[in-house]
């Protein structure tokens, strides 16, 4: 928090009964408990949607709580819990109720085994069975699996569940020997192998391979440390986190005491009833087993924006938090979760642009959705924990709260790159696009085989009209010179995407990325240009 920051403190309770009957679920309001620390007006109007938003949201997906926390510029500025952390008690969500991370998890074991690749202890590219205490053969064949291949997923092992138990788990070391004395899982109702490729040569989402990483730091580490010490100690202490600890499994008597009574309550939600989920372990819990505060993982992130350094501890050297941010793939066989390209443990998203972005989500079997996602060079961040998991099907709460975020994030990059540029020439160049799309809807989208003639055109951009309550940019001269340009085009994909990249366009792809968010196309319609630029 900075000097002239402030701290507002509001408190909602509202409960689910007692309401006045005129007041239908849709009206209900939700209970909100924040704490606002920023008085720069670009942050609260962000601030201010945000919340509407996640409202919104919740009373569509019927969720029983939503727990964030926002960065601008380094700093924390809104941390806030919306709904229920425990909903048959009433109690509220808050700013300092701590969430079941899932996945999330794995971000910890990737900075583990990277501050012990600066140290020297381990070799990137070393093979792992030179670290475990027993030996791992991928049953396919080919090289050895190495530390990066665990770090990117390319070891060739299968996915699973993380070895969720609804018992306590044995020490780490017995679970990983035994999963990999198995030739497989049951996964879905179907047998899974244990190995489906050799390694190296796809990518495969693996809770073992990462888990397999954490016995390494146990293993490694020269204070031989237990994987939740070293964590806790070289990462969460140092960066502040009071809040949070990496357990070996999520039982009271591995919690703090003082953590334990503010963990909220998960629920496998169906058809708007919220049933608490059941007691879940993870035997491979380097994999995904922390409970935190999302303002306390947001420190993670905020340490890997801020080249390694968080709270005045230099949690990794810049050049080891430039390489974990840089894409790992070989080729079009290597990409991450949702279309994202893996990094060392990060997934990332549209890599050498301004909108650069990591990101890591997690779930925890059935009864919590989270996300922590940044754009380093936008200085936002954030990090926002549900506690649901929907089934039959996933509603995607906090999917929607992810990108509505983003949209505010691209949008405010738009206004500040255009703010640099005189507004007569950005006008030309947003026009201009709007004529490249013009004749892409037509003659490609619908395929009308004819092209417009200048004498339409001509017409059409004399007679377009600016919304008078808006202040956006035009230029009929730079529409028709879109519309010549694009109607010398073969209507195809593949012919516009050439085009765009040929020189012959008369923006660049950055310009014509900026323009793309001002105008905010349907991205389903205009399938060739906006593929292209809206792709990772």
């Amino acid at each position: 928090m900075t000097r002239n920051s402030i701290a507002v403190l509001m408190l909602t309770a509202v409960p689910l009964t007692g309401l006045p009957a005129q007041m239908t679920p849709a009206t209900r309001p939700i209970p909100v408990t924040e704490s606002v620390r920023t008085t720069n007006l670009g942050d609260l109007a962000l601030i201010d949607a945000t919340r509407a938003y996640i409202q919104t949201v919740m009373r569509s997906q019927s969720a029983p709580g939503v727990n964030i926390a926002l960065a601008r510029r380094g700093e924390i500025v809104w941390e806030a819990g919306f709904g229920f952390a425990d909903a048959s008690r009433q109690a509220q969500m808050t700013p300092e109720t701590l969430f079941r991370s899932g996945s999330m998890g794995k971000t910890y074991t990737g900075t583990a085994i990277m501050q012990l690749v600066e140290q020297g202890v381990l070799g990137l590219y070393d093979p792992i069975n030179k670290y475990l205490p027993f030996k791992v053969t991928n049953s396919l064949g080919g090289r050895e699996v190495t530390i990066h291949d665990l770090l990117t997923h390319r070891s060739g092992l299968s996915g699973g569940a993380a070895l969720s138990l609804f018992t306590v788990p044995r020490p780490l070391r017995e679970e990983l020997e035994t999963e990999y004395a198995k030739p497989g899982d049951r996964i879905g109702g179907a047998f899974v192998p244990r190995w489906v490729a050799k390694a190296g040569y796809q990518y495969g989402y693996s809770n073992l391979g990462i888990a397999t990483l954490g016995l390494i730091v146990e293993m490694s580490n020269p204070e031989r440390l237990s994987y939740s010490t070293y964590v806790e100690k070289h990462i969460m202490q140092p960066l502040g986190m009071t809040s949070s600890q990496y357990p070996p499994y999520q039982a009271k008597d591995k919690i703090r005491p003082d953590l334990w009574p503010r963990l909220s309550t998960g629920y496998a939600t169906m058809g708007k009833v919220w049933i608490p989920t059941a007691t879940v372990y993870f035997g491979e819990y380097p994999a995904g087993g922390f409970i935190a505060t999302p303002g306390d993982h947001l420190k993670l992130l905020l340490a890997m924006a801020n080249q390694g350094s968080y709270n005045g501890y230099q949690l990794l050297k810049p050049e080891t938090v430039k390489a974990m941010l840089t894409p790992q793939d070989a080729g079009p066989g290597f990409p991450g979760v949702a279309g994202s390209r893996a990094g060392l443990i990060w997934m990332l998203a549209e890599p050498g642009t301004r909108m650069f972005q990591y990101q890591h989500g997690g779930a925890h079997m059935f009864g919590w959705y989270n996300m922590a996602h940044a754009w380093p060079e936008q200085g936002t961040a954030f990090v926002v924990a549900m506690n649901e998991w929907p089934l039959p099907t996933i509603t995607g709460t906090v999917s929607k709260i992810q990108q509505f975020i983003g949209r505010w994030v691209a949008d405010e990059q738009s206004t500040v790159a255009a703010a640099a540029e005189p507004s007569k020439q950005w006008a030309w160049k947003v026009s201009y696009l709007r004529g490249l799309l013009y004749v892409e809807a037509f003659n490609a989208s619908i395929g009308i085989p004819t092209r417009l003639n200048d004498e339409e055109v001509a017409r059409i951009a004399r007679e377009a009209v600016v919304d008078p309550e808006s202040n956006v940019s035009w230029d009929a001269e730079a529409f028709v010179a879109g519309v010549r340009d694009m109607n010398q085009v073969e209507p195809t994909r593949e012919a516009i995407q050439v085009f765009a990249k040929s020189g012959r366009m008369r923006i660049t792809l950055e310009e014509a990325e900026r323009a793309w968010r001002e105008l905010d196309p349907g991205a389903q319609l205009y399938v060739s240009l906006g593929g292209l630029l809206k792709a990772p």
